[in-house]
């Protein structure tokens, strides 16, 4: 796995999504790169996130597109080195504890309400074996 690359897509998402909050205590949530994965609009190009939820779903999804999003990726970076899933979970417990949330507290309240039945995390990739989805992968 290339480290400089798995650096390289986390520098992205923090400069769309930053670690720090506003001085509102708001999240600082740039739409540009991430409103492709934003759960509420008619059109690719017509997404919104309305809730802080929406935005951690959002970049969940755009971190996991760029490590997992076709087989090719999937070979790179699921095959024995799961290291880019432990990253993942890490930056998504960083940001459901930066804030409340209404009614998720925990990785477990996010997975059950955002992951477990949603299309997104279980579409299967085609041409990936040993894992089925984004979910299989969080999963194992």
């Amino acid at each position: 796995m290339a480290i400089n690359k798995v650096c390289g897509e986390f520098e992205t998402i923090w400069k769309f999504f930053p670690d720090e909050l506003k001085d509102s205590g708001e999240y600082d949530f740039k739409n540009a790169l991430l409103n492709a994965y934003c759960p509420n609009g008619d059109s690719e190009n017509n997404k919104e996130c309305k809730t802080d939820v929406d935005k951690i779903n959002a970049g969940s999804l755009w971190l996991f597109n760029k490590f997992y999003g076709d087989s090719n990726k999937f070979s790179n970076y699921a095959d024995g080195k799961i290291d880019v899933v432990v990253y993942f979970m890490m930056w998504l417990g960083y940001k459901l504890n930066q804030k409340t949330h209404d009614g998720i507290n925990t990785f477990n309240d996010f997975y059950t309400r955002n992951i477990n039945n949603n299309e997104k995390y279980t579409n299967t990739i085609d041409g990936v074996e040993g894992y089925n989805s984004y979910k299989d992968l969080i999963d194992k």
